[in-house]
């Protein structure tokens, strides 16, 4: 659990994913982005990859919008200005 959680973290700082769904920028959308994404939230909740729906807040909701976009293969492509 520790090498997943440091794998997430290395991963989520090191790069950007083409689409948002790819928090921790592995260039895959799957369960591995949720948790990355509730890392980033529990660690900074101010950071801006933590505001995944665009509420201007870290929550809850921004995991359910992660995990429905993945689940329904919604893959919003990262722009210049989004990162």
């Amino acid at each position: 659990a520790v090498l997943l959680l440091l794998a997430v973290l290395a991963g989520s700082a090191a790069a950007v994913g083409i689409y948002r769904e790819d928090v921790n920028g592995d260039g895959e959308m799957n369960i591995v982005d949720v948790v990355a994404l509730l890392v980033i939230g529990r660690a900074d909740p101010g950071d801006p990859r933590a505001d995944f729906n665009g509420d201007a807040a870290w929550t809850a909701g921004d995991v359910t919008a992660l995990l429905n976009n993945i689940r329904q293969e919604i893959m919003t492509p990262v722009t210049a200005a989004a990162t």
